[in-house]
């Protein structure tokens, strides 16, 4: 069912609307954005704990980087957490059985179909807790997603497919720590050159580097000195990642960084 979320739709250009759908004896919920045209890649947004599919959109920019794209922006559930014990705050489980990869499940099925997207052009972004649930998808739903970008997280360990990845990662993050998440990111470059770890090649945008790393298929970082917070000027350089590894060219400059707005997102 889809319903109109004019309301919500304060603070972004792009209009939104609600998707609720039944997965098992749950309705669950996600905000979209169609695409202009059929056969439009997909992006899923997650956000992280505590937040909701219009605050994942608010902070990432995502829905107005990519307007050719379908953009969904699912609402996670209450969900137990090391930062959250008692579970009182929206977020993810990754697990497998949990209730979150049959929700990605229907909400694909629903993009492929009556939202018009191409399910061959498939890519996921996550913030925190949100992050981890993307790293999640990578282990178990790497045949059906082309591309991953996790941001201020941890979780690479039991991947064993590479697949073109974009990570953000805040050197001063006191949340998940930057330790952690080159931790990460040294798993899965052991993963894509698994006789030699590649160096990295910076390119400054800003006040923050996108390391490439010569791998195939590519992985790049957005190291930025900010702390947990989602930096939006990470959305535009990982569109463009999103673009090139998916065959959806824009015009304009791919890799310019926009002003460095930094917008925050929940922890995890």
């Amino acid at each position: 069912m889809i319903g109109a979320l004019l309301s919500l739709s304060a603070g972004l250009q792009a209009p939104l609307e609600r998707l609720s759908l039944s997965v098992g004896s749950v309705t669950r919920t996600a905000v979209v954005r169609r695409g202009p045209e059929a056969n439009a890649p997909i992006v899923f947004v997650f956000h992280g704990k505590g937040g909701s599919g219009v605050s994942a959109l608010r902070s990432t920019g995502m829905a107005d980087a990519w307007p050719e794209a379908l953009v969904i922006a699912p609402d996670g559930r209450p969900t137990v957490t090391p930062r959250d014990p008692d579970g009182l705050r929206t977020g993810w489980n990754g697990r497998r059985g949990g209730e979150d990869l049959p929700f990605f499940d229907a909400l694909l099925a629903w993009a492929g179909k009556e939202g018009q997207g191409n399910l061959a052009k498939v890519a996921v972004m996550g913030h925190s807790n949100g992050g981890g649930f993307v790293y999640s998808l990578w282990r178990f739903r790497s045949d059906r997603i082309a591309t991953f970008a996790p941001s201020a997280a941890q979780g690479a360990a039991g991947i064993t497919t590479p697949k073109p990845a974009f990570l953000v990662m805040g050197r001063a993050d006191t949340v998940v720590a930057y330790a952690d998440q080159q931790t990460a990111l040294a798993r899965l470059l052991d993963l894509f050159s698994p006789t030699r770890r590649p160096e990295p090649t910076p390119e400054p945008l800003g006040s923050a580097n996108l390391l490439r790393f010569g791998t195939s298929p590519e992985i790049v970082a957005y190291d930025h000195p900010g702390g947990h917070e989602y930096p939006q000027a990470a959305t535009e350089p990982m569109v463009a990642f999103f673009r090139k590894v998916l065959g959806n060219p824009a015009p304009g400059p791919s890799l310019q960084a926009p002003s460095e707005r930094v917008s925050r997102q929940a922890n995890p």
